[in-house]
């Protein structure tokens, strides 16, 4: 992965890491609403009781039962809403976890401690559908406008 010294790794542009980095233990992308996030596993997991996934507001662990064995684990950036967080098993592949954030903002991390991206390269467009039915048509009303204007056509306010 690309790695500037001081701001740190170049968000990925991949789904798997889209605004988030491919890292040793997992991969993470995520949108201003959520995090999702692929913990490899090794091949024999087919079931997801051989799995487990604590995900709490300040914290993600996830590991193998009855191996003692850790996957992730640790403080996450920010708190989620636990009860909005999911995780499902793509059996012999990985964890897949996706995480909701109690607030609109975008991580450079999920685990502290961990590499971070560079918040500046961080993809920050936004679907249209994204948005609230009043913002979508305020949008609409001065993209017309606009479009009015560069034809030399009046304005909806002139008309």
């Amino acid at each position: 992965s690309t790695q500037d010294e001081s701001k740190g790794l170049l968000p990925g542009t991949q789904p798997d890491c889209y605004n988030g980095a491919a890292l040793e233990d997992y991969v993470w992308a995520q949108t201003i609403h959520d995090i999702d996030i692929k913990v490899p596993v090794p091949s024999c997991v087919k079931k997801a009781r051989d799995v487990g996934v604590e995900i709490k507001n300040s914290s993600l662990k996830v590991f193998l039962k009855g191996r003692s064995t850790i996957l992730v684990d640790g403080q996450l950036q920010r708190h989620v809403k636990c009860e909005e967080c999911m995780w499902s098993l793509e059996p012999g592949k990985c964890v897949a976890i996706n995480l909701e954030k109690t607030e609109e903002r975008f991580w450079t991390t999920v685990i502290k401690g961990d590499p971070e991206i560079d918040r500046t390269k961080i993809d920050t467009t936004r679907d249209i559908h994204d948005f609230d039915e009043q913002t979508q048509t305020d949008y609409e009303q001065v993209m017309y406008d606009y479009r009015q204007k560069q034809m030399g056509k009046p304005t909806v306010k002139e008309q």
